[in-house]
């Protein structure tokens, strides 16, 4: 498959989360949606994007709890 068939599948839906939302709650978006990244939105401002990495270094290997650390933390 080309690059550009495989773009053509995809369905162009913007997944996104609130900078208060728990990174468990973004990891479950992502999951969900078959995306391994997001943006971070408030209102109409954009404030940073989230990838399954920064999950996994920022949150997990710091031994932070997933279900209580919001995105705000993670994308300062």
């Amino acid at each position: 498959a080309s690059v550009k068939s495989c773009l053509e599948q995809k369905s162009g839906a913007i997944i996104s989360a609130q900078p208060n939302a728990s990174v468990n709650e973004a990891l479950l978006l992502k999951r969900d949606n078959r995306v391994r990244a997001g943006l971070v939105i408030e209102g109409k401002s954009l404030l940073g994007f989230i990838s399954q990495g920064d999950c996994a270094i920022k949150v997990l290997l710091s031994e932070l709890n997933p279900k209580t650390c919001s995105l705000f933390s993670t994308i300062k």
